[in-house]
C-alpha cells in the first residue's frame, strides 16, 4: 500500500506512479473552492491521468449496484473523469493520478500558473541515492512534498516570527 493509499501491490509497481493533490483549508481558502477544485481536475485532462478521485466519492471507476460475478467480463473499464468533476459537491480533497513524469510535472505547471489559492502535495517515489553497490536492490523510498498556496505559507511564516 503506498502512502496515499491510492492503491495496493508491491512498492516496485509504484515506480511510475505521480499522485497530485488539491485542498483546501477550512476557515481559510474554502470560501468558493468548489470551482476551483473543479477546475484543478479539469486541467489533469489534456495531460491523460490515469485516475482522478475525491476523497467523498472516490476514484473514476466505482462499484455499481448492478454488479455481480460475472459482470467483471462485461463492465465497462474506462475512467468516467467528467463524472468525478461533475460529482463533486463541496470542500474535499481532489486528486489526479499520472503515469509518466513529464505529465504530472506538466500538470503541476498548469496548476501554479492557473493560481488557484489550494494547497497542492505531490506524492511519488523515488530511489535511495546511490550508496555503493549494495542500494541498488535497496526498495524505494515514498517522498511527499507539500507546496501550500503562497499566501497562507507566507502568513504562517509571519505568525511564527510573531510568536518568537
Amino acid at each position: 500500500m503506498t502512502n496515499t493509499l491510492h492503491r495496493f501491490g508491491p512498492a516496485e509497481s509504484f515506480r511510475d506512479d505521480y499522485v497530485v493533490f488539491a485542498m483546501c483549508s477550512k476557515g481559510r481558502n474554502d470560501q468558493d473552492s468548489l470551482p476551483k477544485l473543479k477546475r484543478f481536475l479539469e486541467l489533469a485532462l489534456p495531460l491523460r491521468p490515469v485516475n482522478l478521485g475525491d476523497a467523498i466519492h472516490g476514484g473514476a471507476l466505482r462499484p455499481s449496484k448492478n454488479m455481480n460475478p460475472s459482470s467483471h467480463w462485461h463492465r465497462d473499464t474506462a475512467p468516467d473523469f467528467q463524472a468525478v468533476i461533475d460529482g463533486l459537491t463541496g470542500p474535499t480533497t481532489v486528486a489526479a493520478v499520472f503515469d509518466n513524469r513529464v505529465a504530472a510535472e506538466d500538470f503541476v505547471k498548469a496548476v501554479k500558473a492557473a493560481d488557484l489559492g489550494l494547497s497542492i502535495n505531490i506524492s511519488s517515489t523515488s530511489r535511495r541515492p546511490s550508496m555503493g553497490p549494495s542500494s541498488a536492490a535497496s526498495p524505494p523510498v515514498f517522498l511527499v512534498t507539500a507546496s501550500a498556496i503562497p499566501s497562507v505559507s507566507r502568513a504562517r511564516r509571519r505568525n511564527c516570527q510573531a510568536q518568537k
